[in-house]
């Protein structure tokens, strides 16, 4: 075989998994959206991989995974290659929905490519509505463009999801950025509201993701009060850690959930996790 021959094969390979990635999703669909997925056309959903032996089903434009009737000794994960571009760092999920199941409670939204990290993770429940995260703190991605394999791993519910996006600056997003990595008593953790229709007042609480429980003792309140300097739209606060032994030596990044609050407008509340570690000791 010629080098012309494997340089084509090579080709198709690529142009293949580049495919792949992108079946099933709107690519572009404005210049602050790379691409998104809302599940209009039931044929899609043979691109997400069913390694738990879910119900898969488009219903009113949601992708319904329902678990009953799925063999237990199967992982209860679903997934799909998405693409992805540092420039477009917002990837938002958007679960409309669950209805609880009997058994054991909970879901990971993580990269199971190479590199790893994972978005967020909730054990005894889980918290529906609209999940913000930042790619390039969350993951560790070797090139500016490329995709990685999205696993979510789904117990005792039926999950209902609306859409997955991937955008340049998120809508209806909280955002929770910090300047170091690694964070212990006295660092800061800043907070910013992105809205796409005005609200009237917007505050944080925190949460950890096991149990969903309040916490607290991070900041002696376990809440934060934003302020807005443009008519609600944009919202921006932070939190100081003030605390010790707040039940654990250290959170991982998924280990918090910081669920925010609105008044006067259409959304009430919008969710995102810690992408840096925590040192609570």
């Amino acid at each position: 075989m010629s080098g012309k021959d494997w340089k084509m094969i090579i080709l198709g390979i690529v142009m293949s998994a580049a495919g792949f990635a992108d079946a099933g999703i709107e690519k572009n669909t404005d210049d602050n959206t790379l691409w998104a997925e809302t599940f209009q056309d039931s044929s899609y959903i043979a691109k997400w991989r069913n390694e738990g032996g879910f119900t898969l089903k488009a219903i009113d434009g949601l992708l319904v995974v329902d678990q009953r009737g799925a063999t237990k000794k199967k992982a209860h994960t679903i997934g799909r290659y998405v693409s992805y571009d540092k420039a477009y760092p917002y990837f938002q999920v958007y679960l409309e929905s669950i209805e609880q199941l009997k058994g054991y409670r909970g879901w990971t939204l993580s990269n199971a490519s190479s590199g790893g990290g994972r978005f967020t993770s909730s054990a005894g429940g889980v918290i529906p509505g609209i999940w913000t995260f930042n790619i390039n703190k969350c993951l560790i991605l070797a090139k500016d463009k490329g995709s990685f394999f999205l696993r979510i791993d789904l117990h005792g519910y039926v999950f209902k999801f609306k859409s997955f996006k991937m955008m340049k600056t998120p809508l209806n997003a909280i955002i929770a950025t910090a300047d170091k990595k690694v964070l212990k008593e006295g660092d800061e953790i800043k907070f910013t509201l992105l809205m796409k229709v005005p609200c009237k007042d917007a505050t944080i609480s925190i949460r950890r993701s096991y149990a969903l429980g309040p916490l607290k003792k991070i900041n002696d309140s376990g809440y934060v009060q934003l302020s807005s300097d443009d008519r609600g739209k944009t919202w921006s606060g932070t939190l100081k850690i003030t605390k010790r032994g707040f039940g654990a030596k250290k959170l991982n990044p998924g280990g918090l959930i910081f669920e925010c609050n609105m008044l006067g407008g259409k959304i009430r509340k919008t969710y995102t996790s810690n992408s840096f570690i925590i040192h609570c000791d």
